[in-house]
C-alpha cells in the first residue's frame, strides 16, 4: 500500500524545502569563495534558485488539486453501501493510472475524477466545456473511456474474465456549477460530485456478480493498486 495523496503530498513538499535548504547551507559555507564574484554572478545564483523554486511550485500545485479532489471522490465512495468494494490508483503496464474503480452488484466502475477550478461545466455537441471552453491538452471523455478499456483488458489477461466496464468522468469539486447532474456521452457517465454513488447504485443489478466475484477480482487487481488511508 503506498502513501495516501495528502501524506505525498507533504512528503513532497518536504523533499523539495530539504533540497533548497541544502542549496542555501552549500551557499553559506562558501560564502568567502562567493563573495569574490563580482555582484551580477551572485545576482544570478539567486535568481536561478528563485526560478527553480518558482518551477517545483508551478509542478507542485497541480499535482496537489488533483490528490485533492481525488480525497473528494474517497468521501463519496466510502458512503457506498458494504457490497461495493472500491480502490484507488490503479496503474499497469506504464498506460497510467486509474484513480478509482469500484466493484459491486451492478458491475465494474473505472473512475477519473477532475478537480477543475470554480466555473460552469457544459455539454455542447459531445463535447465538454468550462466556462465556455474546451479543456485543454485533454478530452476528459476520451481519457475516461480509454481507462474503463484498460481495465477490461486487464481482466481478459489476468482473470480471462470478459466483463464490461462503465467508465465514469466525476467533477470532484462541489464548488463547481453544472448544468446537469449526470449524463452519458460516447459511453461516459459525466456526473457532479453529488450524483455519483447515485450512478453506481441505481445502474441495473446483475447476479453474476457475486460477493465472492467481487473479492477475488479486488484481490487481484489490489496489486496494482494504492488505497488512500
Amino acid at each position: 500500500m503506498r502513501l495516501s495523496s495528502n501524506l505525498r503530498m507533504v512528503l513532497l513538499t518536504f523533499l523539495f524545502l530539504l533540497s533548497v535548504l541544502f542549496v542555501l547551507i552549500i551557499l553559506i559555507i562558501n560564502r568567502p569563495y562567493f563573495s569574490t564574484f563580482p555582484w551580477y554572478i551572485n545576482f544570478g545564483i539567486i535568481l536561478s534558485l528563485s526560478l527553480i523554486t518558482a518551477i517545483a511550485i508551478k509542478w507542485i500545485m497541480p499535482w496537489k488539486k488533483s490528490a485533492e479532489g481525488e480525497e473528494e471522490v474517497y468521501k463519496e465512495l466510502v458512503r457506498l453501501p458494504g457490497e461495493f468494494l472500491f480502490f484507488s490508483d490503479f496503474h499497469k503496464n506504464r498506460k497510467g493510472n486509474v484513480d478509482f474503480v469500484v466493484i459491486g452488484p451492478t458491475g465494474i466502475y473505472a473512475i477519473e475524477s477532475k478537480n477543475t477550478k470554480k466555473g460552469v461545466i457544459t455539454l455542447d455537441n459531445d463535447n465538454i466545456y468550462i466556462n465556455g471552453s474546451l479543456f485543454k491538452d485533454i478530452d476528459p471523455l476520451k481519457q475516461a473511456y480509454d481507462e474503463s478499456i484498460q481495465i477490461q483488458e486487464y481482466l481478459k489477461e489476468s482473470l480471462s474474465l470478459s466483463l464490461p466496464v462503465t467508465p465514469v468522468l466525476v467533477f470532484a469539486n462541489p464548488g463547481i456549477e453544472m448544468t446537469f447532474c449526470k449524463e452519458k456521452k460516447h459511453g461516459v457517465f459525466v456526473v457532479g460530485i453529488s450524483c455519483l454513488n447515485d450512478i453506481i447504485q441505481k445502474e441495473h443489478r446483475d447476479a453474476n456478480y457475486t460477493r465472492e466475484l467481487c473479492k477475488k477480482i479486488k484481490e487481484d487487481m489490489d496489486k496494482y493498486c494504492s488505497d488512500i488511508v
